[in-house]
């Protein structure tokens, strides 16, 4: 039977070969053993496609027989050409669309959030506590995400509360960059040193003299600013000048605050929460916005994946 960690090496190599993805292919094949570019329909057709067990693209194909699962709103589609259990295409679907950022997402840093949260949608209680609202299997689906990605972002308080490492530790794969949303420096000496990992401290370019990175011993640690008078302005220069440094895909992981203000600014182009079988009755939301009248106000997703990840399920969508 096939299994999630049996294609995990060939999706970290897809992530790798998709850093330089040239612009002109618009179809990939892969299979346990192999990763195949193609420009059109015509060069797969010559390579016999039964060969892959799934083809990314650009195109909706007709000389494929199976149905493309959409993604991204007509920029991505997935086909499973070889026979696959339910639970391991529904985590492909997770995975696929991180490595090949650079095929369907070029003009911004491409952004990612994940929550756990419970059923009646709390991510943690009052007094603050979260551990563990999500399962061991959503842990390492977290740090998936991690490795599949160029760099995490949390806002100044989570770095001073929880002093995150936010490298990958439970699954193969590569570290991503530990990006820091702050305006000041104080409290975040005691952040832990990560071998391979690079650091940024994002502030704002009116606050950059109150940052002092001498007193940060991080080895690989440099200063981004951003500016802009609004909130998504300034979002989206921050995410610019990250993709200058090679970002080109961000996990946001919080806090509620940072959230809150990707949310708004509508730069948050994949939503996963991961619902477990909990009831708070009491507790923080994930994310507060202002307050709407109609249901038709609401933020939808669009594109949903739902995973079972243990006794737990992941909504995926895009916003």
């Amino acid at each position: 039977m096939d299994t999630l960690a049996q294609y995990w090496p060939q999706i970290l190599k897809l992530k790798e070969r998709c850093k330089s993805i040239p612009d002109d292919v618009n179809i990939i094949g892969f299979n346990l053993s192999t990763i195949v570019f193609f420009n059109d329909e015509s060069e797969l057709a010559k390579a016999q496609n039964s060969q892959f067990d799934v083809l990314i693209s650009t195109l909706v194909l007709r000389s494929i027989s199976c149905e493309p699962i959409t993604i991204f709103n007509q920029c991505l589609y997935l086909y499973f050409v070889t026979d696959m259990e339910h639970h391991l295409k529904t985590h492909l679907q997770l995975y696929i669309p991180l490595a090949t950022i650079n095929m369907h997402h070029r003009h911004r840093s491409f952004v990612v959030t994940h929550m756990a949260q419970s059923l009646d949608g709390k991510v943690c209680t009052i007094s603050g506590t979260s551990k563990w609202i999500g399962n061991t299997e959503n842990l390492k689906h977290a740090h998936r995400i991690r490795a599949l990605v160029d760099g995490v972002i949390v806002g100044g308080n989570t770095a001073r509360s929880e002093n995150p490492s936010l490298n990958v530790r439970h699954v193969e794969g590569p570290n991503p960059a530990r990006i820091i949303l702050c305006n000041s420096s104080i409290a975040l000496e005691s952040l832990p040193d990560i071998t391979n990992m690079r650091n940024f401290l994002l502030c704002k370019k009116d606050c950059v003299e109150d940052i002092d990175s001498d007193s940060i011993s991080l080895t690989h640690l440099k200063i981004i600013t951003y500016s802009g008078d609004e909130q998504g302005q300034a979002i989206s220069c921050a995410l610019a000048n990250l993709r200058k440094e090679n970002v080109t895909s961000i996990l946001l992981e919080g806090g509620p605050t940072t959230i809150k203000a990707f949310m708004q600014s509508n730069a948050i182009d994949w939503l996963q929460l991961h619902t477990a079988p909990l009831i708070f009755g009491s507790g923080h939301s994930f994310v507060s916005l202002p307050e709407i009248t109609e249901v038709n106000q609401a933020k939808k997703l669009s594109n949903v994946v739902y995973t079972q990840m243990g006794d737990a399920m992941v909504v995926t969508g895009q916003l």
